[in-house]
């Protein structure tokens, strides 16, 4: 019967996206002109994500906004080799 089938009260349809910014700050260390090793960090990091879910047809659409800030993110240790 139709009242089995998942699409039977509608489809629900979802999106979600982000965009992120970050200022980054490190240094390199070369031990030769081919092997080096670094260390980089974020000082200060910002990312915007919006969510939305429209759930079914006659019913209104959830949606959320986030914002979210970071300090001191991301360490990173590098090891590198240039060819």
């Amino acid at each position: 019967s139709m009242t089995d089938d998942e699409t039977y009260m509608g489809e629900s349809v979802g999106e979600a996206f982000n965009i992120r910014g970050a200022i980054t700050a490190g240094v390199d260390y070369f031990f030769t002109e081919s092997f080096f090793i670094g260390a980089e960090i974020d000082p200060f990091a910002y990312t915007y994500n919006r969510t939305l879910i429209k759930p079914q047809e006659g019913l209104s659409n959830l949606d959320a906004n986030s914002h979210n800030f970071g300090i001191f993110a991301a360490p990173t240790l590098k090891i590198g080799f240039l060819f």
